[in-house]
């Protein structure tokens, strides 16, 4: 066997990639490997920045409650795994990058917590802590958290009974050691097998999956290799059975004759893969746009799903960042294009959000502004690409305790019209997915905006959140430029929309399809305004009661209690009857799917 030492982290790979992740890992750690890893992408940096951000919020909040801390190297050098021991001995509270060691395993935990159990130490003994910025534990973390008392037993003369995350959010979640250990010593038994009977010539087939920091190389290889998983809509068990089958590339899909069976798989789900491999192999036309398919028309699908154009009609997309350090999520950007005139050049407005409080003002700025539309065009709607604009809106409604009702309204009157099953539902597309920006190449010119993707725009908005530069998008130094690429990107994604849904209806009518609206017409008791229940009315008069800006929200209110106690109660009141909602949610959500792209529901 091997005597390189092992780590935590190449443990852990191997319990979600036994085959291939860790054989990749074990021939770099072999000094074998002879290719590159693709560059890490930006995105991917600020997550590890975030990583880092995320134990030093714990360290700082630790050593403010007047807790002793030992800082460390973490190199696992044999002075670092001398400064370790040294500082459990001290009987130190935390230990910060602890270097651990045995006789197969090297590691630097991310934080060691003392706790009162006798050990070979004294009185004392130490429990890991992991930290993760994920809001749920993974098989990862436990395989970690398990090494690193794997690595603290022969310390301490017994196994911690315990261990902790430390998850996004910062939420502590304990966990017994018991409950993992005999599966964790057959992980490491396997693991001991695999490095005893690697052999670097023998390169395992590729296959998609998280292979940890080896899944961008792993997806490198199989665009390279042509595999089936390049066609659009292709799930892995498919993949399987044509590969089964001797189909193991994109060309071999499209060459399969037609009635040909293949074993556990649907001739009419083969049909649907084998044309869209047709049509991706085909070369774009002279003016780039890529070749598409018309799908047959069925009634309350597709083209025959698209509402009646209205000149009030709106075209909406958000942008939004997520903060895994502290859990909270931030929608700081609503933007929305309309027209004065049904052939006029589509306008474009935003409401911006940097804070809390201002996303709920964005937010009930944005309702009301599309009721205040509604009240001149009542026919209008809100067209979106994919199902985040309107999870996002239910979200801020409940969270925010504002516009609950118009909400409803909107998603009862079947205001929100997501034109991604149309698409699906429509045509069959010569490209590697139905983003919008794989869609539009049909419809329209290149984006100028320096912003290209959503991944993008996130990166962007940190940057601009460290920049010092002004809350309002624009020309330096009066505002900001960071801010205004962010908003040309959103700008043309809500053209985008605009302009997919022009081509939408062109299509209609040429196929001599009459407009229609997107579901059968509701009954009139389904489209009258719900009354507000009685606990709704008074959590709303409560809310109203709270000042705009609080300087103290501990100061005693009108009502005799805290303004954070009325705060509270106003949002607790119609508790059940929100969470009630949830519920309903997800059934619309499937029985809409059912009727517009059923094939989404196979997986779910």
């Amino acid at each position: 066997m091997a005597t390189r030492l092992i780590t935590p982290s190449q443990l852990s790979l191997f319990s979600i990639s036994p085959v291939i992740g860790a054989w990749w890992e074990e021939l770099q750690a072999q000094k074998l490997f002879e290719g590159s890893k693709p560059a890490v992408s930006e995105l991917d940096q600020q997550l590890f920045a975030d990583g880092l951000r995320h134990e030093q919020v714990l360290l700082t909040k630790l050593e403010k409650a007047g807790h002793s801390i030992a800082r460390l190297p973490g190199k696992q050098t044999d002075a670092d795994y001398a400064a370790t021991r040294e500082a459990m001995a001290e009987g130190v509270e935390f230990i910060h990058q602890a270097s651990l060691c045995n006789e197969e395993m090297r590691g630097s935990a991310d934080l060691l917590k003392r706790i009162d159990r006798p050990s070979l130490l004294g009185e004392w003994s130490y429990i890991p802590i992991e930290c993760k910025l994920a809001s749920k534990p993974k098989t990862t973390f436990l395989v970690q958290a398990s090494a690193y008392c794997e690595l603290l037993t022969p310390l301490l003369g017994h196994r911690p009974d315990q261990f902790e995350l430390y998850l996004g959010g910062g939420k502590f979640q304990p966990y017994g050691t018991d409950q993992f250990w005999a599966w964790y010593q057959l992980l490491r038994q396997r693991y001991r097998q695999f490095r005893e009977g690697f052999d670097p010539a023998v390169v395992p087939e590729d296959a998609p999956g998280d292979h940890g920091g080896w899944s961008t190389f792993i997806e490198q290889r199989l665009e390279k290799a042509r595999d089936l998983m390049l066609v659009a809509g292709m799930r892995q068990s498919q993949r399987q059975k044509l590969r089964a089958a001797g189909i193991s590339t994109i060309e071999d899909l499209a060459a399969v004759p037609a009635g040909t069976a293949i074993p556990g798989l649907n001739g009419e789900a083969l049909h649907e893969l084998r044309q869209q491999a047709e049509l991706q192999l085909q070369p774009v036309d002279a003016d780039g746009r890529p070749a598409y398919r018309l799908r047959p028309i069925e009634t309350g699908k597709g083209l025959a799903a698209l509402p009646a154009a209205d000149a009030g009609d709106i075209w909406f997309d958000m942008e939004g960042v997520h903060d895994p350090v502290s859990g909270s999520k931030l929608e700081y950007l609503f933007g929305a294009c309309y027209r004065n005139t049904p052939d006029g050049k589509p306008l474009f407005k935003a409401f911006w959000a940097h804070s809390e409080a201002e996303e709920k003002r964005a937010f009930e700025a944005w309702v009301d502004w599309v009721e205040e539309r509604r009240r001149q065009f009542p026919g209008l709607r809100i067209y979106h690409y994919a199902a985040y604009e309107k999870t996002a809106m239910r979200r801020l409604a409940q969270q925010h305790a504002t516009r609950e009702a118009e909400i409803d309204d909107w998603l009862r009157s079947g205001l929100l019209v997501d034109l991604l099953p149309v698409v699906t539902s429509a045509i069959v597309l010569g490209e590697p997915s139905y983003s919008i920006k794989k869609v539009e190449h049909l419809y329209m010119e290149q984006r100028q905006a320096g912003v290209t993707n959503a991944g993008d725009s996130v990166v962007a908005y940190l940057h601009w959140q460290l920049s010092g530069e002004p809350d309002l998008p624009g020309e330096a130094p009066k505002a900001s430029p960071k801010l205004q690429a962010i908003e040309d990107y959103n700008r043309e994604d809500c053209e985008s929309t605009v302009f997919l849904h022009d081509w939408l209806l062109k299509l209609r009518r040429e196929q001599g399809l009459p407009e229609q609206p997107l579901q059968q017409p509701l009954d009139e008791a389904a489209q009258e305004p719900r009354e507000p229940q009685p606990l709704e009315l008074l959590s709303q008069q409560l809310l109203e009661e709270i000042p705009d800006h609080l300087a103290d929200e501990g100061a005693l209110g009108p009502r005799g209690m805290s303004w954070r106690a009325h705060r509270l109660l106003a949002q607790l009141l119609p508790f059940h009857h929100r969470e009630a909602k949830v519920g309903w949610w997800a059934y619309f959500d499937r029985r809409s799917k059912a009727e517009l792209s059923p094939s989404e529901l196979i997986d779910d």
